[in-house]
């Protein structure tokens, strides 16, 4: 049977007590049709919530793997990882939202951190020597 079924069977004249039948099967009808309803839309949100589950995994990296050979390019690998880890973000909700204060300040603390890992990292590396940092002949850089 199907609602409109139902509502057939509520509109029969010849249904025992039809004025007392009627109101009560049309509701039951429109009741089954929302749940239908309601079961469409949350398989609907269920399948977008897999898709993006599913494209998340798919860019998901393990990153506290740290390759430990014993060599001179372990604390760069080290930086590295953990500078990654300052590519996640903290949101309010699923979607990615920013606002709350809690939120934004715990964003703008993991900019902090990748700015100096950015630092650490291109020190070690040879890049560049930030102002303050000790060079390795006891020097500070940026002091002469």
């Amino acid at each position: 049977m199907t609602p409109d079924e139902l509502r057939e069977l509520g509109n029969d004249p010849h249904f025992p007590n039809p004025g007392f039948w009627h109101d009560r099967l049309h509701a039951a009808a429109d009741a089954w049709e929302a749940s239908i309803e309601a079961q469409l839309d949350a398989r609907i949100e269920a399948d977008a919530l897999r898709k993006r589950l599913e494209e998340a995994e798919k860019n998901h990296i393990e990153r506290k793997h740290i390759p430990a050979t014993p060599d001179d390019g372990y604390p760069l690998r080290i930086l590295r990882v953990y500078r990654a880890d300052c590519d996640m973000r903290w949101a309010d909700t699923s979607d990615g939202d920013v606002g709350n204060p809690l939120t934004v300040a715990l964003n703008e603390m993991q900019d902090k951190r990748a700015a100096i890992l950015d630092r650490a990292i291109a020190a070690l590396a040879g890049e560049e020597k930030p102002d303050g940092w000790v060079l390795s002949d006891g020097h500070r850089a940026g002091h002469g």
